[in-house]
């Protein structure tokens, strides 16, 4: 009798805990599941705020539509964008269009410093970085568009018409969020705006400082080094103001400090060499023939006329443009090309010796390969104005020029 009744005991005591159990259980459970919920939320939205930080590592995912289809953003996008677009004047455009290495950075300095310019460094870099991974372009409230090597001139193009004519409302936001706008005065407070405000909603709020900066200048130039000039046609018949500055510098010097800073290696020179000079063959064909349609809109100038004249050089591609040459200007320009300034950076433009600069090549690379560059890129030499060097003395004696005199038309 007493075993039974333990035994009795026994059921009953399971009988009543385990719903216990099974209610601890479930407790568990559930505050598991919200602490992974919790985890994943607060990871999404660190993802996210960094998507807007360094838009050269986001992904689609953080900027898809349902983030950017806010009331709030388009707002403010079409209050700041498409009012501005629509009361700027008609203005005058310029592309510096010129490769790798080749004496843009200074070129492009020399012309901001103009009050009436605003000037945008490499505005292609993000589009072109994000056609390798075939990326789609995000707006802020019209569709995606794809972005692959088969569409890339159209995009490029459309891209250049929207910063030329500052129209912001039509550049995508990965391109309005790329760190190259430290590069140019006129975009530098945008960008330091763009690195406290982050994501999608931050661009928009920081974006009137670039669309004001733009709308209220009197030139806007672009410098890039990726675009062809036969691509530009269509834009040149569509803005009678816009002009071309093709900027081309000695292959030598160009490959040369391309292979410096891991463009290629050494191995591989005589590939890199052959495709630098077709290129600049091309652009030049192309070049001669849009000259013959736009008369006057295309100037082509080479870097090592900069370096050893900067200030008449600089002068006459302000005439070209349309600007006004001033004092201050002059003295910038020999400030940072002959006045002692140190030289130890690879983009700067601050230079002891723009001359140095330019011919460092004569010191630095190998005959052997000097003589590999002359050989491939001779055509080149021959409608610039380079000359080829007969031997190492010759090549590192630097009273001997390395070009002739010559005025391009274009």
């Amino acid at each position: 009798m007493i075993f039974r009744v333990k035994q009795f005991m026994e059921r009953l005591a399971v009988r009543v805990t385990r719903p216990c159990i099974n209610d601890m259980f479930w407790f568990r459970k559930i505050w598991r599941l919200k602490l992974v919920l919790i985890c994943f939320a607060l990871l999404t939205l660190f993802l996210f705020s960094k998507s807007g930080g360094d838009l050269n590592t986001s992904k689609n995912f953080f900027l898809s539509r349902s983030l950017i289809d806010d009331g709030t953003v388009k707002t403010t996008v079409n209050n700041t964008s498409r009012s501005l677009f629509l009361s700027t004047k008609p203005r005058t455009m310029v592309i510096i269009l010129t490769y790798m290495r080749s004496g843009s950075s200074l070129t492009g300095d020399l012309i901001q410093q103009s009050p009436d310019v605003f000037y945008v460094y490499e505005p292609l870099y993000t589009l072109a970085k994000l056609r390798k991974t075939e990326t789609h372009l995000t707006y802020f409230n019209k569709p995606d568009k794809e972005n692959t090597a088969k569409r890339y001139d159209l995009n490029a193009r459309e891209l250049m018409e929207s910063m030329l004519t500052c129209n912001s409302y039509d550049i995508d936001i990965h391109t309005l969020r790329q760190y190259h706008y430290g590069g140019s005065k006129t975009t530098k407070k945008y960008l330091e705006c763009l690195k406290i405000s982050q994501g999608v909603m931050g661009t928009a709020s920081c974006l009137p400082l670039f669309q004001n900066a733009c709308a209220n200048s009197k030139v806007s130039v672009m410098k890039t080094i990726r675009m062809s000039v036969k691509s530009l046609k269509p834009l040149m018949t569509k803005f009678p103001t816009l002009k071309v500055v093709h900027l081309i510098r000695d292959p030598r010097g160009t490959l040369r400090s391309q292979q410096t800073v891991g463009e290629f290696k050494i191995k591989d020179a005589i590939n890199a060499t052959v495709k630098f000079c077709s290129r600049v063959i091309d652009d030049l064909k192309a070049s001669t023939e849009l000259y013959k349609v736009f008369p006057g809109r295309i100037k082509t100038v080479r870097y090592e006329d900069i370096a050893e004249a900067p200030i008449k050089a600089t002068d006459e591609i302000y005439k070209f443009i349309g600007l006004n040459m001033t004092s201050s200007i002059r003295d910038y320009i020999w400030n940072i090309t002959s006045a002692g300034h140190p030289d130890n950076c690879v983009i700067c433009t601050t230079r002891n010796s723009s001359i140095a600069t330019a011919y460092k090549w004569r010191q630095k690379l190998k005959f052997d390969v000097v003589t590999m560059i002359d050989n491939v890129c001779s055509t080149v030499y021959n409608k610039l104005g380079y000359l080829p060097l007969k031997n190492v003395n010759d090549m590192k004696n630097m009273k001997i020029s390395v070009k002739k005199p010559m005025k391009f038309t274009p």
